[in-house]
């Protein structure tokens, strides 16, 4: 668990240290949103061992420029700004170089209402256009969705997600990606798959994801799941869950 409070704490200590340091992701799109926070990730040119020297730590991802950062009861992944190689196993990127651009490093997640920025006074910093999808509630990648979904197809799968916990539309653009390139999704293990579904089944607009899954016809690609998933979608409710 980790609260914004907490958050704005590590990075006012990363300030006085002369670094830079955001919250960023889905804590930040969240807030935006009037809705609870679980976890708060935090972005900062502080390389690894620096975060190190200035809180109580355990390493995480080290490969990637993550420690997890604790204090008290809280909890918060902090990762160095970096830039991502090739994904050549369409889940982790082959070779990742940490840059001092903090731009560099938004412009590498998902979607852009999960690519905003925040710093300790609260002011929002945003690069990819995630406070204007926000407002119009939309769900778009950040950059090329071809190239957003050949680095990890399970965002396909994301993008569901999060039109079952928001309600949003799926960008046009966003949208006919997916439906090209589904079948990247039979290269994700189920169990990733799986997880990703589990979470959308508990969305209050699980049925406008469910229908999107249809139309797209990602449904038809996760093997025994077509018959379940264009049933749930005529349900009200889905009692399973």
């Amino acid at each position: 668990m980790s609260t914004l409070k907490g958050a704005k704490k590590v990075l006012y200590d990363l300030r006085k240290k002369g670094y830079e340091g955001y919250i960023v992701g889905g804590a930040v799109r969240d807030h935006l949103l009037r809705q609870p926070l679980t976890d708060v990730d935090i972005t900062t040119n502080a390389k690894p061992i620096q975060v190190s020297k200035m809180f109580i730590t355990k390493p995480t991802g080290l490969k990637y420029g993550t420690v997890t950062v604790l204090m008290g009861e809280e909890t918060f992944e902090v990762t160095t700004y970096r830039i991502d190689g090739e994904y050549t196993d369409g889940r982790h990127p082959d070779l990742v170089a940490f840059s001092d651009n903090v731009e560099e490093d938004v412009k590498r997640r998902d979607f852009t209402i999960n690519g905003l920025l925040m710093n300790e006074r609260e002011e929002i910093i945003d690069y990819v256009g995630g406070k204007m999808d926000l407002a119009a509630q939309i769900i778009r990648t950040i950059g090329n969705p071809e190239d957003r979904f050949n680095e990890d197809a399970l965002r396909m799968m994301r993008a569901f997600y999060f039109q079952a916990k928001l309600g949003f539309q799926i960008d046009r653009a966003t949208r006919d990606a997916i439906t090209e390139m589904k079948d990247k999704l039979k290269m994700v293990a189920m169990e990733r798959i799986m997880n990703e579904l589990i979470k959308m089944l508990k969305g209050p607009h699980v049925r406008k994801a469910l229908q999107t899954m249809i139309t797209t016809g990602v449904h038809k690609v996760l093997p025994g799941l077509e018959k379940g998933i264009e049933y749930a979608a005529t349900m009200e409710e889905i009692p399973f869950v």
